[in-house]
C-alpha cells in the first residue's frame, strides 16, 4: 500500500487519506474527509490495497479501476456507481456492501464473498468463479461474457439482467429468479438449477447439458435451438415455453408441464417424458424416437410429420392428436418388462391397451368388425426389414397391423397377452423363418381362438411339427417366400385373400352354431 506504486495513476493525494484512515484501523478518517468534499470523485486507479480492511468505507463513485483490492474486508462498503473495471478483487469480502451501478468490468472477483446489491451493476467480461452469491441481488445487471463457474448463488436474483454468453457451469442457481434475463448463448452445464425462476427469460442456444432444472419454471421462456442433452427437468413447469429446435437427448422430463410449449424439429430422442402434459403443444417434425411417454396427457398435441418410433405409450391419453405425415412404429402398450405388443398408431395405442385390459371394452367391440391383424414372430435385427415390410403392406391395405415379437422366454404372462390379441384379431401371420417358441405360442391359441392363422416362411426349412396344428380348419396352408420382394408381390393372393376368405367362413359357421 505505497502511493508511489509505478502502477499507480490516480491522485496520490486521495490516496494517502484513504492510506491513513486504513493504516490507524479509522474508517471514518476516510468518511469524514468524502463529506468535507463532497464534489470530489477520488481518483484511486492502479491503487494497491491487498488485505484492507475498509468496512463501511464510503467509496461510492470513485475510480478504483485496475487496482489491488485482493482479500480486502469490504463489508458494509459504499461502492454505489464506483468503477472498478479490471481491479483484481480474488478473495475479497463485500457482504452487505452497496454495489448498485458499480462497473465491475473485466475484474477478477473469484472466490469473493458478495451477498449484497449488485442491482444495476456492469461486470461483462468479469470472472466470479467459486464466488460466494447467495441471495445476492443482480437485477438488471450487464452480465454478458462473465465466468461463474462453480460459484454459489442460490437465491440469487437476476431479473432482467444480461447473461449473454456468460459461462455458469457447475453454479448453484437454486430458487434463483432470472425473470425476463436475457441469457442468449449462455452455458449452464452441470449446473443446479432446482426451483429456479427462468420465466420469460431468452435462453436462444443456451446449454444446459446436465444441468438439474426439476421443479424449475421456464414458462414462456425462449429456448429456440438450446441444448438439454442429459438435463434434469423433472416436473418443470415449461408452459408456453418456445423450445423450436431445442436438443434433449436423454433428458429426463417426467411430470413436466409443456402445455401450449413450441417443440417443432426438436430432438427429443431418448427422452424421458413420463407422466408429462403436452395438451395443445406443437411437436411437429420433432425426433421423439425412443422416448417415454407412459401417461404422457396428450390433448389437441401436434405431432405432424414427427418421428415416433420405438416409443413407451403405456398409459398414454391421446385425444384429437393431429399426427398426418407422423413416422409411427413400434409404439409399446404395455408396460415396462411385460410382455411387449407393439403397434403403428399413437391413438391406436390406448384403444388396444384397454381391449387388452378391460373386459367390458372388449364386449362392447365384439360386434365391430375387426380391422387388426396380429403379427407373430421372433424379428431379430436381421429380420427387421422383413417385419417393416409386412406392416407397410397390411397398412396399404387399410389394416392394423400389432407385433407381438416373442424376445423372451414363455410365460404365463405372455400367453394370456396373446391370446387375448389373438381374440381381437381378424386374422394371424406367425413367421415361422426363426420358430424357436412361436409354435409353442400357437399350440396355445388355435385350439381355442378361432382365427384364421396365416404361417409364412422365408426360405425351404420347415418346422417339423407344426403339422398337428392343421386339424384346426383356420390353421392356413404356409406360405413359402424367396425374400422381401417375392413375399410383398405374393401378398395379396398369398396371405389376404386366403386369410379372409377364412374369416368369411368362420363367421359362417358361428352363424349357424348361434341359429
Amino acid at each position: 500500500m505505497n502511493p508511489s506504486n509505478p502502477a499507480f495513476s490516480g491522485d496520490t493525494e486521495h490516496l494517502s487519506v484513504l492510506l491513513r484512515a486504513v493504516e490507524q484501523c479509522d474508517i471514518s478518517i476516510w468518511n469524514n474527509w468524502r463529506t468535507t468534499n463532497p464534489a470530489i470523485r477520488p481518483a484511486l486507479t492502479g491503487a494497491t490495497l491487498e488485505g484492507a480492511v475498509l468496512f463501511d468505507a464510503n467509496l461510492a463513485e470513485s475510480n478504483i479501476g485496475n487496482a489491488n483490492l485482493r482479500n480486502c474486508r469490504m463489508m458494509g462498503t459504499n461502492l454505489r456507481g464506483a468503477i472498478l473495471a479490471g481491479t483484481d478483487l480474488d478473495g475479497a469480502n463485500l457482504f452487505g456492501a452497496n454495489c448498485q451501478g458499480a462497473n465491475f468490468c473485466n475484474s477478477s472477483l473469484r472466490g469473493v464473498t458478495l451477498r449484497c446489491g449488485m442491482q444495476g451493476c456492469i461486470l461483462e467480461g468479469a470472472n466470479l468463479e467459486r464466488a460466494d452469491m447467495i441471495g445476492t441481488d443482480f437485477t438488471g445487471a450487464r452480465l454478458a461474457g462473465a465466468s461463474f463457474r462453480n460459484a454459489e448463488a442460490f437465491g440469487a436474483r437476476f431479473r432482467n439482467a444480461i447473461l449473454t454468453g456468460a459461462d455458469l457451469s457447475g453454479i448453484n442457481l437454486g430458487t434463483a429468479d432470472l425473470f425476463k434475463a436475457e441469457c442468449n448463448e449462455a452455458v449452464f452445464s452441470d449446473a443446479s438449477l432446482l426451483s429456479a425462476t427462468f420465466s420469460e427469460a431468452s435462453l436462444r442456444h443456451a446449454s444446459f447439458c446436465r444441468a438439474d432444472l426439476s421443479n424449475s419454471y421456464l414458462n414462456s421462456a425462449t429456448l429456440i435451438a438450446a441444448d438439454l442433452s442429459g438435463a434434469k427437468l423433472a416436473f418443470a413447469n415449461l408452459m408456453e415455453a418456445d423450445l423450436r429446435d431445442a436438443i434433449f437427448r436423454g433428458t429426463n422430463l417426467q411430470g413436466a408441464v409443456l402445455m401450449n410449449a413450441k417443440l417443432t424439429g426438436a430432438d427429443l430422442r431418448n427422452v424421458n417424458m413420463s407422466l408429462s402434459n403436452l395438451t395443445m403443444a406443437d411437436l411437429a417434425e420433432a425426433n421423439l424416437t425412443n422416448a417415454n411417454l407412459t401417461g404422457a396427457l396428450m390433448v389437441g398435441t401436434d405431432l405432424r410429420r414427427a418421428t415416433l418410433r420405438g416409443c413407451l405409450v403405456f398409459g398414454i391419453s391421446p385425444w384429437e392428436v393431429l399426427a398426418e405425415d407422423a413416422d409411427q412404429q413400434d409404439l409399446v402398450v404395455t408396460k415396462l418388462n411385460h410382455p411387449q405388443v407393439t403397434v403403428d398408431d399413437i391413438e391406436m395405442a390406448q384403444f388396444i391397451y384397454l381391449l387388452l385390459n378391460n373386459a367390458k371394452v372388449r364386449r362392447a367391440v365384439d360386434t365391430i368388425t375387426s380391422k387388426i391383424v396380429l403379427i407373430l414372430g421372433r424379428f431379430s435385427p436381421e429380420r427387421k426389414s422383413v417385419l417393416d415390410a409386412v406392416r407397410d403392406q397390411l397398412r396399404a391395405c387399410n389394416y392394423v397391423p400389432v407385433l407381438f415379437d416373442f424376445n423372451r422366454p414363455e410365460s404365463l404372462d405372455e400367453v394370456e397377452t396373446v391370446t387375448l390379441l389373438a381374440r381381437m384379431a381378424r386374422f394371424i401371420i406367425a413367421d415361422l423363418t426363426e420358430p424357436h417358441c412361436v409354435p409353442d405360442e400357437l399350440r396355445s391359441i388355435v385350439p381355442d381362438v378361432e382365427v384364421p392363422v396365416l404361417p409364412i416362411i422365408e426360405g425351404d426349412n420347415p418346422y417339423g411339427t407344426f403339422g398337428t396344428l392343421r386339424k384346426y380348419p383356420w390353421v392356413l396352408d404356409i406360405h413359402r417366400y424367396r425374400g422381401i420382394e417375392d413375399l410383398l408381390a405374393s401378398f395379396d393372393e398369398s396371405v389376404v385373400v386366403p386369410a379372409e376368405n377364412m374369416t368369411r367362413e368362420i363367421g359362417k359357421r358361428k352363424a349357424l352354431r348361434n341359429n
